[in-house]
């Protein structure tokens, strides 16, 4: 064997420590680039190319930023849906600027839907009304009105949106219109609540102005079955159980987001995919539902793309293929609301609960979805496992839990986009 010079071995060290430095340097930079709030603006640039016609505003700097349309065919959909929304907060561009990297790999088109501040003014008025509610109910139990299928099957989306109002989508109280006033268009994908249909009783509605009081001796809870009041407090109650600000401003935003899809599809119209700014979706899910959704019966509601703190596989599953890993599953009991599913007809049954004032806020939205489903109000199916999960990297908006990135359930894909 032959052996070069020593010192000409030697003078190669300063070159690879030079290399190996300046390599590091540069995959340090990348890294700390992409996750400072002053680099977000451009590293959503680069999913952004130039031409774009669609944009939405980077809080931080002023600047909107560009997100490429990628046309109108069902490819950029999935396939299986019509529309697909992100619900959204405006502030929270580390989410979007993921979620755009989401979108690019797998080449989707969706909208993002503003989901409203746990701290805006509006909130605070749901809680209030929430409280007289809750005050004007002493037998703390209700029952659903007895025309809701009759009001799925027939009204239009037309006619939902002509006999709502705007005001009362923001709280379960009544809005201080006559009769002779003119009704309210909707705007900015809100619309207005049907309330004549359902046959309120006139007691049970608060006026709008009522304001709530600063101070409550007690924090809100959670109800639980029929019940509109929540459970008693105390201090030894888990965090899930504490209807909070944010609880509340989740559910009116998802509100917001399947208003929209009522209101712009009509009953011929394909379902729509229902997504958080948090998640993860297998790389594959295309082909999986291009498989699986043919499984489903016709008069299916919902369809939970993902979930959790359930045994999905409880009930056997409604058919199965040799050609992907994922099965449909009658729902169970699912929890989280970061992937769903809804028909045209499951949206406009959907809202006709979750408006409903004795149901309306009472609870967290996923508790309130698992109780429909569970009291047979919904026709729900589950994908198990899942193909979309939340990633859990970043600070939850609605539950603090473990190190702020939520509760401790924990979700994984086989080969998602974003955990590689």
């Amino acid at each position: 064997m032959r052996i070069g010079h020593p010192f000409r071995q030697l003078s190669l060290i300063p070159l690879l420590a030079v290399f190996v430095l300046c390599s590091s340097a540069f995959a340090a930079y990348v890294f700390f680039a992409l996750r400072t709030p002053g680099s977000l603006s451009r590293r959503l640039r680069l999913f952004a190319p130039s031409g774009s016609s669609s944009h939405y505003e980077d809080l931080r700097s002023g600047e909107h930023l560009s997100v490429r349309p990628l046309g109108n065919s069902h490819s950029s959909t999935l396939e299986t849906f019509s529309r697909i929304f992100v619900i959204s907060r405006p502030a929270r561009l580390d989410r979007r600027a993921a979620m755009e990297q989401l979108r690019q790999s797998l080449a989707l088109h969706w909208t993002y839907v503003d989901a409203i501040s746990p701290d805006d003014t509006l909130v605070a008025k749901i809680g209030g009304c929430v409280r007289f509610l809750r005050r004007q109910n002493p037998h703390h139990l209700f029952e659903w009105p007895p025309d809701f299928d009759t009001l799925v099957s027939e009204i239009s989306v037309a006619g939902l949106l002509n006999r709502m109002e705007l005001s009362v989508l923001s709280t379960p109280c009544d809005a201080p219109f006559s009769a002779n006033e003119d009704p309210i268009s909707p705007s900015g994908g809100y619309a207005r609540v049907p309330i004549a249909p359902l046959s309120i009783p006139p007691q049970s509605r608060a006026p709008l102005s009522f304001q709530p009081t600063s101070s409550s001796p007690t924090p809100l809870t959670c109800a639980v079955t029929n019940h509109s009041d929540g459970v008693d407090f105390k201090p030894s109650l888990p965090a899930y159980m504490l209807l909070t600000p944010p609880k509340l401003a989740c559910w009116y935003s998802h509100l917001t987001a399947i208003f929209r899809f009522a209101g712009e599809v009509d009953r011929s119209g394909g379902p729509a995919l229902f997504l958080e700014d948090d998640v993860d979706m297998e790389r594959d899910v295309g082909r999986r539902l291009e498989v699986l959704w043919p499984q489903l019966p016709s008069d299916w509601d919902i369809v939970f793309l993902g979930h959790c703190w359930s045994n999905e596989s409880r009930y056997p599953a409604v058919g199965s293929s040799s050609f992907v890993e994922t099965t449909v599953h009658p729902s169970f009991a699912p929890k989280c609301t970061h992937a769903y599913a809804l028909s045209h007809t499951g949206a406009i049954r959907l809202l006709l609960h979750l408006l409903h004032p004795p149901f309306a806020y009472s609870r967290a939205l996923d508790q309130a979805f698992s109780w429909l489903i569970q009291s047979s109000r919904l026709k729900a199916y589950s994908l198990v496992p899942s193909v979309v999960v939340q990633r859990r990297a970043d600070k939850s908006d609605i539950d603090g839990g473990q190190d702020g990135l939520g509760s401790r359930w924990q979700d994984h894909l086989q080969h998602g986009v974003l955990s590689l």
